[in-house]
This record gives C-alpha cells, structure tokens and sequence, in this order.
C-alpha cells in the first residue's frame, strides 16, 4: 500500500530525525573559498550540530585548500574556537562532493567525502554550540590556497537547545 504525505508533514518528519536544515545561496569559490575564514551560519543561543558540510556544485579550481569548521561567540566575545582540523586538499573537488564535518573530539579533520553524491561519513557525535543568551557564528576557514573557479553551498542541520534558540544563513 502507497503511503502519500504532504509535504508539510514530510518536511517535520525530517526535522524530528536530522534537525533544521539550513542552506546558503549557490555561491562562487572565487568569493567564498578564498584564504580567509568565512561565517555562513548566524547562531542565537545553543544549538546541536547534526550535520554540517559543504559541497560542490560544480567542479572546483585546482587549487591547494583545506577546510576546517570553527566557531566564533560575539556575545560574550570568545574567539574562534576550531570545531575540526583541515581537511585533505580539495583541488579539483568533483561536483557532488562534500567536506564534512564529522564531529567527535574537537580538532578531528574535516573529511572530504569518496563518491559524488554519497555522504560515506556523517557526523558520528554531534556538538553542543553556543552560548545560552549569547551569539555567534558557525562558519569554515579555507587554510590553503584560495579557490578561484566553481560552485559551492553549506548546510547545517541543527537541533535548538534553549528556549528561542535558532540560526540564519549570512549568504
């Protein structure tokens, strides 16, 4: 027997198993994968990190980077506080690829995943994020070489752990 669900019911569904998922635009490497770090996500109190990564959507620039997760409190000011160490090189990442933040002790590597398409890691021991009443950012720094050609997007999916507590994409 087919089972059909509307749509609303199936979007809740998927935000009780993988959390809130929250996407940024399509963006270019050349401005988003340069050597500098980048804050995709906005966070407002605590939240859980489910999943975290980011993929290509089209083939990247052979160029040398690495990435790795971090996050920044802004209030109270805390610096960046890396959530993973870089990842190996994504020269020339294949579209469908992703980098992904696979959770665990603090300062394990980012992980580029082995097939376009197929997440064959996924954040195995998610983190608590944030601070209750506070604000920050969750974002990545590419320690390599800048990414000058492709497409690239980063998803979140989150759990709130306070009261009020959310996050926005900044691009």
């Amino acid at each position: 027997m087919e089972r059909e669900y509307a749509r609303t019911t199936m979007n809740h569904i998927a935000d009780i198993h993988v959390g809130v998922r929250l996407e940024t635009e399509v963006v270019t490497c050349n401005a988003r994968l340069t050597a500098a770090a980048h804050a995709p996500f906005n966070i407002y109190g605590r939240v859980k990190i489910n999943q975290l990564f980011i993929e290509a959507i089209t083939a990247w620039g052979a160029q040398a980077g690495t990435i790795l997760f971090n996050y920044i409190s802004l209030t109270p000011a805390v610096g960046a506080q890396g959530l993973s160490v870089a990842s190996g090189v994504v020269t020339s990442l294949a579209q469908g690829l992703r980098v992904v933040f696979v959770g665990g002790a603090v300062g394990t590597a980012a992980v580029i995943t082995a097939t376009a398409g197929v997440s064959d890691v996924i954040c195995e021991a998610p983190h608590i994020i944030g601070i209750q009443g506070g604000n920050g950012t969750i974002g990545y720094q590419n320690s390599g070489a800048a990414v000058t050609s492709g497409t690239m997007q980063v998803t979140v999916c989150y759990t709130p752990m306070d009261e009020g507590s959310n996050m926005s994409a900044n691009f």
